[in-house]
């Protein structure tokens, strides 16, 4: 199931990278266009990084949120409805 989005400004995404590794927080539309990206990078070892996506201007919808840390990529499913 996605998750649903109300009233909020922005989606908090959280992340722990293994130190040194470079990754990448997108925003995508259903079509898979990006909307957003934003650069990760770890210093240290398991630290938690927190990143907030804007999502004001965006209509109500279905997106997809892509995760890559140059290893493995997750994506989940988030649905817009205010």
């Amino acid at each position: 199931f996605p998750v649903t989005i109300g009233d909020e400004d922005a989606i908090t995404i959280r992340t722990i990278m293994s130190p040194g590794r470079n990754g990448t927080i997108e925003l995508l539309n259903i079509l898979g266009t990006q909307l957003f990206s934003i650069p990760t990078y770890a210093q240290d070892f398991n630290q938690e990084y927190t990143t907030q996506i804007p999502i004001t201007d965006l209509p109500n919808g279905t997106y997809m949120i892509r995760y890559n840390d140059g290893e493995q990529t997750v994506m989940e499913k988030v649905l817009i409805n205010r």
